[in-house]
């Protein structure tokens, strides 16, 4: 009966997205693209990616495949605080200010198409760590977070004495729910698998032999990651480590399946990251996260005195390589929010995720002293002046069996598929036969500019 459930609610919110993206794909096709500022088509390629990548279409063609056809520059994001009624975290204060080693998580627990969020925390009052519930009761755009108490909060029951949790989300069994791993400050690692649904969870913890975290050793320590670092579909464990005040991070592949995962720790792992002390008493929040809009796995970390350090993967998707990258080349360079309060240091504790529907990442940071700071994306981009000009020029639009430029001259022209492939290509006299392509959207690519048409 749950899988039948599950999977309605799997194909309803699939049919959502999927008509978002079509809709998308529709203004595209119809040339609309062309005419939008270019704020307006910074806001579409960001809708694309994020439409595309949910929708399973990350390796085919997203935002990047269309920039790269078209000649547009995207920089990485930058971030900018937003306070007041700007931050939809304003006004929460953890267990009455008394919440210490804030971590927050953002996930769609309740499957209705908005970001919740869950923190874990230490509570300096009662001396317990647990994990605080908050709903979002508004919308994708503009979130409302209220706090769940007792029932109204699945994961109530989780506490630990004189301890606190690191709560990560993802769906561990594939079975179209959100499951949870909680590293906890004793060391060990968590697993509550979601017996519930994807709308309505409840969460059982797995022991012994059911628990693939079982035997991981954390410390007492706090900073984990899930995330498919390798690319193979399944997701994978970074967890974070300390050797003598020098801080790494330790790769746990996922050797088991998507059903049924198994952690293995990668020996050769110092050729995945590179090292960087991060401080003696530093609780490095981790996250996975496509940071720079290409498609794979970049790794962020926050630590003790309350900025982030940004971890580039200058490797693929499948084949990862960490890089330190500071200063201008980071997009979270400057942040720092150790000067927020009276406390020392901040730990800075980050989440990522799009918490106003624009197809970006949004940071939420967690502060030592309980409460949260808000920045807001933006993704810098440049067109060329061929793409701003419409220096290409082609007709009939859509066509049938041949396709004209408005040129005289012979020019090498690529004719790209909706997946990013390279249909066709060649030197452009008198027409493009475009008879044997299939039905869709295309895009055709010369030096003298880029344009898309529809192949009836």
């Amino acid at each position: 009966m749950k899988k039948n459930y599950m999977l309605v609610s799997q194909l309803s919110y699939y049919l959502r997205v999927k008509k978002a993206f079509e809709k998308l794909k529709k203004e595209f096709a119809e040339g609309l693209f062309f005419n939008y500022s270019e704020h307006k088509q910074q806001k579409f390629l960001r809708k694309f990616n994020n439409y595309s990548w949910k929708l399973g279409l990350k390796r085919t063609f997203t935002a990047a495949t269309l920039c790269l056809a078209f000649g547009i520059t995207t920089n990485a994001q930058s971030f900018v605080e937003k306070t007041g009624a700007e931050n939809p975290l304003n006004g929460i204060s953890v267990a009455g200010g008394a919440g210490r080693f804030i971590i927050p998580s953002l996930v769609d627990i309740d499957n209705d198409g908005d970001l919740d969020l869950f923190v874990g925390y230490y509570d300096f009052d009662t001396y317990y760590g647990v994990i605080d519930y908050y709903k979002n009761n508004g919308t994708a755009e503009a979130p409302v977070f209220e706090h769940q108490a007792g029932a109204a909060n699945p994961l109530s029951s989780i506490s630990e004495y004189y301890g606190s949790f690191d709560p990560n989300f993802a769906d561990l069994d594939d079975d179209g729910d959100m499951d949870l791993v909680a590293q906890a400050y004793s060391g060990n690692i968590l697993y509550y698998k979601n017996t519930g649904t994807a709308d309505s969870p409840a969460f059982t913890e797995q022991i012994g032999a059911d628990n693939p975290f079982a035997g991981i050793d954390g410390g007492n320590m706090l900073g984990s990651a899930l995330g498919d670092v390798d690319g193979d579909g399944d997701i994978d464990f970074i967890l974070s480590n300390r050797t003598e005040s020098q801080w790494h991070f330790d790769y746990y592949k996922n050797t088991g399946t998507v059903e049924a995962p198994m952690y293995t720790l990668q020996e050769d792992d110092d050729a995945l990251f590179e090292m960087t002390a991060l401080g003696e008493y530093s609780i490095p929040r981790a996250e996975l996260v496509d940071l720079d809009g290409d498609g794979d796995l970049d790794f962020v970390v926050g630590e003790k005195l309350g900025t982030l350090i940004y971890f580039k993967n200058t490797g693929t998707e499948t084949e990862p390589v960490f890089v330190l990258t500071q200063g201008a080349d980071s997009p979270v360079d400057g942040i720092d929010i150790a000067a927020e309060s009276d406390i020392a240091d901040g730990r800075a504790a980050p989440a990522f995720g799009d918490l106003d529907n624009d197809g970006d990442l949004e940071i939420v940071i967690g502060h030592q002293d309980g409460h949260f700071l808000y920045f807001d994306a933006t993704m810098p981009t440049t067109i060329t002046d061929n793409f701003k000009k419409g220096g290409l020029s082609l007709y009939p639009n859509p066509s049938v069996n041949v396709l004209y430029l408005k040129t005289d001259e012979l020019v090498a022209y690529s004719i790209y598929d909706i997946a990013g492939n390279i249909v066709a290509q060649g030197q452009y006299a008198n027409g493009i036969d475009v008879a044997n392509l299939s039905e869709g959207l295309y895009i055709l690519k010369t030096e003298y500019g880029t344009q898309s048409f529809v192949k009836k």
